[in-house]
């Protein structure tokens, strides 16, 4: 009996001592944990954007700041249609390609978490199309000596010089006589030889038929 009682005793005396030891060195575990941070990233501030118009496929510029430089971070939208291609990112400059689906509208510009609805308005160009290339040669058509008159037929055509580039297999021409919207007038250049005539709109290049000048 003396023996029991001194058991009880020692296990009621020992088991709130081990308890407390026991949550001593948890709390002095916890204490000793990992750091964990949590980072607040600057609200992201975009002050322009060019070009305000251009092809589906083209490249647009966003200036600002506290952009970061991942481009996994960064959200653009034309329209309201999410940019599958962020080409660049930097802390000041952003390069978009705009997407194929792209709709006229507003632009909205997301980096983490900040969102900008609109910082700015793009409007999508529709495609231009090249549906003829004929000389206006005495020999035929698709002759053409350096120095005649070549016409250009289509569609959607670009008006502003500076965004247009004619090549005749290569090489460049110097005299656009005129744009307009479905006709463009061309002087073939000295030099070229035989082969497909390019227009570039913009970057957007299209290939047309074939001239040739009618001496090799």
């Amino acid at each position: 009996m003396y023996f029991f009682n001194n058991q009880r005793f020692y296990m009621n005396k020992i088991f709130p001592v081990s308890a407390v030891i026991a949550c001593l060195l948890m709390m002095a575990a916890c204490e000793k944990g990992p750091d964990f941070k949590v980072y607040t990233y600057p609200a992201q501030s975009a002050s322009g954007m060019t070009p305000g118009s251009g092809f589906a496929g083209s490249d647009v510029t966003i200036r600002g700041k506290n952009f970061g430089n991942l481009t996994q971070a960064v959200r653009v939208y034309f329209g309201g249609v999410k940019a599958d291609t962020v080409r660049s990112c930097t802390d000041s400059v952003i390069v978009v390609k705009v997407p194929l689906n792209a709709l006229s509208g507003n632009v909205s510009l997301q980096v983490w978490t900040t969102l900008n609805d609109s910082i700015g308005v793009f409007t999508v160009l529709p495609l231009p199309v090249l549906t003829s290339v004929v000389s206006k040669g005495s020999i035929a058509p698709n002759i053409a000596d350096p120095g005649d008159t070549v016409l250009l037929r289509g569609s959607h055509f670009l008006t502003d010089p500076s965004t247009v580039s004619i090549d005749f297999n290569g090489t460049a021409a110097t005299n656009i006589v005129s744009l307009l919207d479905t006709l463009i007038t061309v002087i073939t250049p000295s030099g070229y030889s035989a082969g497909n005539v390019h227009v570039t709109f913009n970057g957007f290049r299209l290939t047309g038929s074939k001239l040739a000048p009618s001496l090799p």
